[in-house]
This record gives structure tokens, C-alpha cells and sequence, in this order.
């Protein structure tokens, strides 16, 4: 009877020793870009219609006329300094530049390395953007917005 139990719990430990890693970690944060109406009450919260936006370099396609849009989520390219985006509302185009950092760092083994990108600068045309602002720097999880456009 000891040798069984005895064998149970090493076959136990070397179960559980043995089992993969879960990585529960994003290792890629996206720049949350919300938009506000300019005038009056500067923070009040501005949906658009239609919201139809590209990433330039690699002519990526990330929203396709979403409607009723206050926020987006934009990735950050990991292998240059800035980001170039088309943004098109109401049939009118604004580009936007993000200009960032970007280190890799090491999680675990289970996830591997990671991205940490900070925002440095940013520019937008403005044919129906009023005005752009940094709000937080960081790209991090649960952010509740890295840049806020004005409408």
C-alpha cells in the first residue's frame, strides 16, 4: 500500500512539474485613441458615423466603416520610430503620426519577450480633426486612452 501511494505522488509531482507554462500576458499593447467634441466642453465624448482607418508602410486596413465609434485601438509598428494611420470620417481624410519607443523586454518563459512602447510625439492633419493631445504616454493593458482627437 506505501509503495502505491508513494508511486501516486510521484507520478503526481512529475505531472505537475512537468506541465507547460500559460502565458496570461499580452505581450503587444494597441494605442486607445478616443475621440472628443471641440468647443464648448472640451471632454465631452464625440461618436462618428462611420470610421474607416489604414496603417501606412504596410497599407493594413483596421476599421472598415464601424459605425458609432468613440474609441479605436491602433497597433504600433515594433520596427521603426512612428506609426502612420489614415483616418476617414464623413468622406474626409486625416493622417496621423505617432511617433514612439519601442523596448523588448522578457516575460517568462511561457510567453517569451515583450513590447513596451511609449508614445513620444504626435501629429494630424487637420481637414476635420481640430486638435490632437497626448493623454498617456504608455501603452499598457487597461488603459483607459493614450490620445485624445478632437472633432
Amino acid at each position: 500500500m506505501k509503495f502505491f501511494s508513494a508511486l501516486s505522488i510521484l507520478l503526481f509531482s512529475l505531472f505537475f512539474a512537468c506541465a507547460p507554462d500559460v502565458c496570461n500576458q499580452s505581450t503587444t499593447h494597441k494605442a486607445k485613441i478616443k475621440f472628443y467634441s471641440y468647443g464648448s466642453n472640451p471632454e465631452t465624448v464625440y461618436s462618428l458615423d462611420t470610421i474607416s482607418v489604414w496603417g501606412l508602410g504596410e497599407t493594413v486596413e483596421i476599421y472598415t466603416k464601424k459605425a458609432n465609434k468613440d474609441t479605436i485601438n491602433l497597433p504600433l509598428r515594433l520596427t521603426n520610430d512612428s506609426s502612420l494611420f489614415v483616418i476617414v470620417s464623413s468622406s474626409v481624410k486625416d493622417t496621423l503620426t505617432i511617433k514612439h519607443t519601442t523596448a523588448h523586454f522578457y516575460i517568462s518563459q511561457a510567453c517569451g519577450y515583450g513590447y513596451k512602447q511609449d508614445i513620444t510625439g504626435i501629429e494630424c492633419t487637420k481637414h476635420i480633426v481640430d486638435s490632437v493631445a497626448i493623454s498617456n504616454s504608455s501603452l499598457e493593458q487597461n488603459v483607459k486612452e493614450n490620445i485624445k482627437l478632437y472633432y
